[in-house]
């Protein structure tokens, strides 16, 4: 008697044998291979992005001090250009305080004193305005002293904006309000 072969996997279509096994285990360790060849080149492609974009993170930054630096050097132009311009505006500007007081002076008589001169920027002009508190023996002397003042060409609209007398009356205290034009001098 002849050994016969006992095969203890099935036959059929969809049977496993060793010829099904082996092609399922090639196609398994191919997939395996493909998916993990894919995880490689994800890898090196994210690799080439991240070089990229710290390359592109060095040039920002390197554009970015440059900005802040042009940016500071036009402050400190601007702020210096800004300086001189109005430092130059302050000395075009400048009322003739000098001739202003001086004519101021010149209109007062001998019987008024003045104790105090305010100036301060005339509303809905351009010129500027100024009060001028003092003391005269007499309501001629401040008269004479109003029209004076109303009669020089540095002076405008003289008035006496307010005048009292003190308790023992000899003296009047007055306060006297004049534009000042320092245009066209």
């Amino acid at each position: 008697m002849t050994p016969q072969r006992i095969n203890f996997l099935e036959r059929g279509r969809y049977a496993l044998t060793y010829q099904n096994m082996a092609l399922f285990l090639g196609c398994w360790i191919v997939l395996c291979a493909a998916v993990h060849g894919l995880f490689i080149m994800r890898g090196v492609w994210m690799r080439t992005k991240v070089i990229a974009s710290e390359q592109l993170v060095k040039a920002l930054e390197a554009e970015f001090q440059k900005q802040v630096h042009f940016a500071t050097a036009s402050q400190t132009v601007e702020r210096t250009g800004a300086a001189v311009q109005s430092l130059s505006s302050v000395f075009q500007q400048v009322p003739r305080w000098s001739r202003a007081l001086k004519e101021l002076a010149e209109a007062l008589p001998a019987q008024v004193w003045l104790s105090s001169v305010k100036t301060t920027v005339a509303s809905g002009t351009t010129g500027r305005m100024i009060e001028v508190e003092g003391r005269g023996r007499s309501a001629e002397a401040i008269t004479q002293f109003v029209q004076r003042l109303d009669a020089m060409p540095l002076f405008a609209n003289a008035i006496l904006a307010r005048s009292t007398k003190d308790a023992e009356q000899s003296h009047l205290y007055f306060t006297v309000a004049a534009e000042v034009r320092f245009t066209g001098l």
